[in-house]
């Protein structure tokens, strides 16, 4: 198992515009999957980005173990996944290029044939393995969800970070894709926002929930 161990101290993220979302957050999450709640505009994308250094807190801590030693800096990235909720991709680069592409921008300590093999296997689970030589912008909308489902996975984290993951998908789609996530996530701490219908099920360990600036494990 895993010692994988995300800690939240004191943070505090504010909007652009400065306007308060989230106060005095703290939370320990260890190995589990964990839904992420609340209305919109309560800061469930800033909280998420801010986990994946993409968001600097107004104050507060970060902290990111694996088997009991904090990560400093940025070392925490490489051990990191994260789907953000608009996708960020070239449109007309092919399925299986964007992967390579997205692997060596991770730095992932492998050769390109092996960058290529992880796509692969990926791409079979996730139910993508008929569209690597597709062009992206030929893709339907919840095919290009799984795409972003499948550069976050690319790396093997220990930390998942999924904005929206399971949207535009129908039920039955959503349960073969939480289920083949499932068997591939042992001792990673995932965090799943949005629609969390399908989650419900006994999927997830706890949900975070957030509410008038506040966040709370439930």
């Amino acid at each position: 198992m895993r010692g994988a161990e995300l800690k939240l101290t004191g943070v505090e993220l504010h909007a652009d515009n400065g306007h308060l979302l989230l106060g005095d957050v703290n939370l320990v999450l260890t190995p589990g999957w964990y839904g992420l709640e609340g209305a919109n505009g309560s800061g469930k994308t800033a909280l998420l980005k801010a986990i994946a250094g993409l968001y600097q807190p107004a104050r507060g801590l970060i902290t990111y173990q694996l088997h009991g030693v904090a990560l400093s800096g940025n070392a925490f990235k490489p051990y990191l996944g994260y789907k953000p909720q608009q996708a960020a991709y070239y449109d007309n680069m092919t399925v299986e290029a964007y992967l390579r592409y997205v692997g060596e921008m991770k730095l992932m300590p492998r050769t390109t044939t092996t960058i290529d093999e992880r796509s692969r296997e990926l791409c079979e689970r996730l139910g993508l393995s008929n569209e690597r030589k597709t062009p992206i912008q030929r893709l339907s909308g919840g095919n290009k969800q799984r795409l972003m489902i499948v550069q976050a996975m690319l790396a093997d984290p220990w930390f998942l970070l999924l904005d929206e993951p399971l949207y535009g998908m129908d039920i039955e789609i959503r349960f073969l894709l939480l289920d083949a996530l499932y068997e591939m996530t042992p001792g990673t701490v995932a965090i799943f926002s949005g629609a969390l219908e399908g989650l419900q099920g006994g999927w997830l360990d706890a949900v975070i929930k957030l509410d008038n600036g506040t966040a709370a494990l439930h």
